[in-house]
């Protein structure tokens, strides 16, 4: 099986096929397709966004993998630029600053861990893979982060955005997910532009 959704991010998340909802909105945000054909999210203030995927086959026990290409130019806030991924059991967030990764403590055993990277500067792929109780999370193809599951909440639920005030602005190349396993880098299929012409394969 390959990639379950691929949402390349160059029309609005309502109008993809399929269409990703809003999951949470406040203020007045602005959400466009940038003249590049990137998706561009600018939430200054209190206003923030988040779009949901729900799908029943997001199941830890089988493996999910989620792949986003992001680049900030403001995030100050807390939650204010994060994915987050339900399956059948766990609940994980990410958060994204403009310079680190956050696997966010309230959802791991382990305590908060943080990987110190400027997503102002770039595109950065960040591929986070789930298989049962064990979170990682990919930055460019290397392992950053790891952790293990103690949030109990089975939504079934791929979102990414925002969901505090933080005067975020950020955007997304594409967000893809699979629910076939849990698949590293180097291991799959073709997914990313930024790794040149050919892709990386992962």
């Amino acid at each position: 099986m390959a990639w379950e959704v691929q949402y390349e991010a160059n029309e609005l998340p309502g109008d993809a096929t399929p269409a990703w909802d809003e999951w949470d909105s406040v203020g007045s945000p602005t959400v466009e397709i940038s003249p590049a054909g990137y998706l561009h999210i600018d939430a200054p203030g209190a206003a923030y966004v988040a779009y949901s995927q729900e799908d029943a086959n997001l199941d830890e026990s089988v493996g999910i993998t989620v792949e986003a290409n992001i680049k900030a130019v403001a995030v100050a806030g807390w939650g204010s630029l994060y994915i987050s991924v339900s399956g059948k059991t766990y609940w994980f967030e990410v958060y994204f600053y403009a310079d680190k990764v956050i696997l966010d403590g309230d959802y791991i055993a382990e305590a908060a861990q943080e990987y110190e990277i400027d997503l102002t500067d770039d595109y950065h792929a960040i591929r986070i893979t789930i298989v049962g109780s064990t979170i990682n999370v990919y930055v460019d193809g290397v392992l950053r982060l790891t952790g293990t599951a103690n949030y109990e909440d089975a939504y079934g639920v791929i979102t990414f955005g925002g969901y505090t005030a933080g005067n975020a602005e950020y955007y997304f190349d594409y967000v893809y997910y699979r629910v076939d396993g849990a698949y590293a880098p180097g291991e799959g299929e073709t997914v990313s532009s930024v790794y040149g012409d050919e892709g990386f394969v992962g």
